[in-house]
């Protein structure tokens, strides 16, 4: 197998087939808990991630896992999507479950051999399908992949030796996701308190007539959002490419998730005689009102660096005259406008979704221009600070993680001995 490499001359290699075999135990009587399966967290009870309620009918015909058994998402294995349970539950119809053959399979080691990238290759080109990201890794297929077969003593000396070594490393991640937490914590608190309470500590108060918002500086207002839109309208339903095979950029739920307008994270279309409609322009703003609970409202206004249209589920607003854009923008990032938008969710398909005419009548603390610019100012000069310490946590996240994955290939592959 001039894939795999070289590796040690007493490890053996053998087809899947010959190490897992599948299970196909059913939830009959719907005695097992639902359980939830992501890359990041792993295999969890379904009820610690998810509010929304499943009927016990529903999973009857879902998939036992037991613990020690090796789970797959067949339509993420491309992704990596592999785990061994430590948990009993029951899963998707559509995941693989397969228990070991034999004493010399420890299924630890073979979670951490199919999450490398040497492997999730083999997945991508063993996956069948209609197109990109909906190819599934069918158990024949998976059955028919050489894997790396060490000595079960072996086996057990790489797991726990990873188990130590990642468990350090996702300590050190933990500690910086905490402080990118405080710093996120502390960039609210300064949006927040610069919106209903201005930069004058002295400023004489009024009561907004809000209960949720409190007293505001007198000569502010309180306004609907539709007042400060010159233009408020929902995106393009053109069919959006997988690729960059067209100039035309599109918008899309991921473009905005990081607060501003990220590039790669765009989609593409062909040209349209009604696109040129939905080019964005200098100062829009785009609002998610179809997204996660936790992500619904998120934000980010268009800076013109790169030219982009407007996407599906996701509105656009063109601010007026009577507010400075990026004033709005940082409302808009405020826990007021996060909570009205909470508020006014309503269920949609793994989503939660917000009308647009609930959106347009969402309050705004209003300033005058000149206190907008003001607060523009100093918000921007203070969060820009946090913004570089978040950056620099975040950039130490990415170096911990790849140096995981790397120990996790040297190791699992036998280039790093572990006894």
């Amino acid at each position: 197998m001039k894939w795999l490499g070289e590796i040690p001359s007493h490890w053996e290699v053998r087809k899947n087939k010959y190490l897992f075999r599948e299970s196909d135990e059913r939830n009959v009587g719907r005695k097992y808990q639902l359980l939830s399966f992501s890359k990041s967290k792993g295999i969890i009870p379904y009820n610690e991630t998810n509010d929304k309620e499943y009927s016990a009918e529903d999973i009857s015909s879902y998939k036992v896992l037991h613990v020690g058994q090796l789970l797959e998402n067949r339509l993420q294995a491309w992704n990596g999507m592999f785990a061994s349970s430590k948990i009993e539950g029951c899963v998707s119809p559509d995941y693989s479950v397969f228990n070991p053959i034999g004493n010399q399979v420890n299924v630890d080691y073979y979670a951490y051999l199919f999450r490398t990238d040497l492997y999730i290759e083999q997945w991508a080109n063993a996956s069948k399908g209609v197109g990109a990201g909906f190819n599934r890794l069918y158990t024949p297929q998976f059955g028919s992949i050489y894997s790396l077969f060490p000595p079960r003593n072996e086996q057990d000396a790489i797991v726990s030796y990873l188990d130590e070594k990642m468990a350090k490393i996702d300590a050190a991640i933990a500690q910086q996701q905490k402080m990118i937490d405080l710093l996120n914590e502390r960039k609210q608190i300064i949006i927040n308190r610069a919106v209903t309470k201005g930069l004058n500590p002295n400023a004489k108060m009024k009561d907004s007539g809000v209960e949720w918002i409190g007293e505001v500086p007198e000569g502010w207002e309180i306004v609907t959002l539709k007042r400060l839109a010159g233009g408020f309208s929902n995106g393009t339903s053109l069919s959006q490419l997988s690729n960059g095979e067209t100039p035309y950029r599109v918008s899309r739920i991921e473009t905005i998730s990081s607060g501003r307008i990220n590039y790669d994270k765009t989609g593409f279309v062909k040209y349209d005689s009604t696109l040129p409609k939905y080019k964005m322009a200098l100062n829009d703003i785009l609002i998610s009102n179809i997204n996660s609970f936790e992500r619904i409202g998120n934000s980010a206004i268009y800076n013109g660096e790169e030219s982009l249209y407007h996407g599906m589920n996701l509105l656009r607003i063109k601010p007026n005259t009577d507010v400075v854009p990026q004033y709005l923008i940082t409302y808009l990032k405020s826990s007021l406008f996060s909570l009205q938008m909470k508020l006014a969710c309503k269920p949609a398909v793994n989503q939660v979704s917000v009308p647009s005419s609930s959106v347009k009548n969402m309050l705004v603390v209003l300033p005058s221009i000149s206190e907008q610019h003001k607060l523009v100012d100093y918000c921007f000069s203070k969060i820009e600070e946090i913004e570089v310490a978040i950056k620099g946590a975040n950039n130490q996240i990415s170096l911990l993680q790849e140096r995981k994955q790397i120990i996790i290939n040297e190791v699992v592959t036998g280039k790093v001995k572990v006894m």
